[in-house]
C-alpha cells in the first residue's frame, strides 16, 4: 500500500505521504532494507525515496545510523537493471540523504563493503543512458523522485530555477559529486569510469542551450 503512488478510492491521498507528515514513523522501513529479500528493499527504497524532497534531514540521519542500511541501498542501485529507474534514482537520492548529515558514514561503509567502484560505474551508466532516455525515463520520475539542492528553511524548494530541485540522472550526477569531494578512491574511480567525458558533454549541451 506504501509503495502505492496515486490515491486509491479509500485514501484522500496516497498512504505513503503519511511519512512525510510524521517523519519519525519512517525508521520501521528504512530498518526493513538491510534484511529484506531484493524485492522488499527495492519497495523500500521506492517509499522512501519519495520523502527525499520534503524530509531529506530526518530520512538522511535514520538511513546514515541505521547498520546495513547504506551498503544495502548501494547494491540495489548496482544490481537494479537499467529499466528499474525508481531504484536506481531513488536509491542515489536518498544516499544523497544520508550523506548531507554524515557523509563520512557514507564514504566508510561503501568503502567497508567494497562497493564504491561499482557505484560509482552503475551512476556513471545511469548518465549514458540518459542521454538517449532523457525525455521517457527522467520526467516520468521527476514529480515521483526529486531532492532539493538547499534546506526547506534557506529556500523552501519553492523556487522555478531548475538547478533548485534535481531529478532524473542529475540525481547520479549529484552523487558522484559527493563522493569525489570525500573520498579519494572515488574520485580515482568516476576518472576510470569515464565520468570526465560523460560530464564535458553535459557542460558543453547545456553550455549551448543558455546561449540559445
Amino acid at each position: 500500500i506504501l509503495s502505492r503512488l496515486k490515491e486509491t478510492t479509500a485514501l484522500s491521498k496516497p498512504a505513503w505521504r503519511i511519512l512525510v507528515e510524521f517523519p519519525k514513523s519512517i525508521t520501521p522501513v528504512v530498518l526493513s532494507i538491510a534484511d529484506s529479500t531484493p524485492v522488499l528493499q527495492d519497495k523500500a527504497i521506492e517509499i522512501l525515496s519519495r520523502l527525499c524532497k520534503d524530509q531529506p534531514s530526518v530520512l538522511g540521519e535514520t538511513v546514515a545510523t541505521a547498520s546495513g542500511c547504506i551498503s544495502s541501498i548501494a547494491k540495489r542501485i548496482i544490481n537494479s537493471t537499467s529499466t528499474n529507474m525508481k531504484v536506481k534514482i531513488g536509491g542515489a537520492a536518498i544516499l544523497i540523504c544520508a550523506a548531507k548529515e554524515n557523509h563520512q558514514r557514507l564514504v566508510e561503509d561503501l568503502n567497508i563493503s567494497n562497493l564504491c567502484a561499482n557505484l560509482v560505474q552503475s551512476l556513471v551508466d545511469m548518465l549514458i543512458s540518459a542521454q538517449a532516455t532523457l525525455v521517457n525515463q527522467d520526467y516520468v520520475n521527476k514529480e515521483v523522485i526529486s531532492i532539493c539542492r538547499y534546506t526547506k528553511d534557506a529556500n523552501d524548494c519553492k523556487s522555478t530555477n531548475i538547478t533548485t530541485i534535481l531529478s532524473g540522472a542529475d540525481v547520479a550526477l549529484w552523487l558522484l559529486s559527493v563522493l569525489a569531494c570525500h573520498d579519494e578512491k572515488s574520485k580515482i574511480a568516476i576518472m576510470e569510469a569515464g565520468a570526465i567525458e560523460i560530464l564535458t558533454d553535459r557542460i558543453a549541451n547545456f553550455s549551448s542551450q543558455y546561449s540559445q
